[in-house]
């Protein structure tokens, strides 16, 4: 070997980024309960989750853990029947639902 040159290889690092996914499932549509229950998935340790009014009023706000890729959270606020707006912040998005409440 001559002096000053190597024949040392560098393995190559490749990084593989993750999108941050947040997302609403089914019941998070209807409720015929005045505390009605929203949850999804996440790839994310937690969620935050607005409910607004139909006046874009923020009612409820809350972190919800993300257990298992899936998150729940149940209103402790009652609401009455009506449409609003649920904001799920925790992916690289904000997500929004209507729900209508019966």
């Amino acid at each position: 070997a001559r002096l000053g040159t190597s024949a040392e290889t560098k393995p190559a690092v490749t990084f593989v980024v993750q999108k941050k996914v947040a997302t609403f499932d089914q019941r998070s549509y209807t409720s015929t309960s005045h505390n009605p229950e929203v949850g999804g998935s996440a790839n994310v340790s937690s969620v935050y989750v607005i409910i607004r009014n139909d006046r874009f009023e923020g009612i409820v706000g809350t972190g919800a853990e993300v257990l298992d890729g899936t998150w729940t959270y149940k209103s402790v606020v009652a609401l009455p029947s009506g449409y609003y707006t649920v904001e799920l912040y925790g992916g690289d998005t904000v997500t929004t639902r209507n729900l209508h409440v019966l």
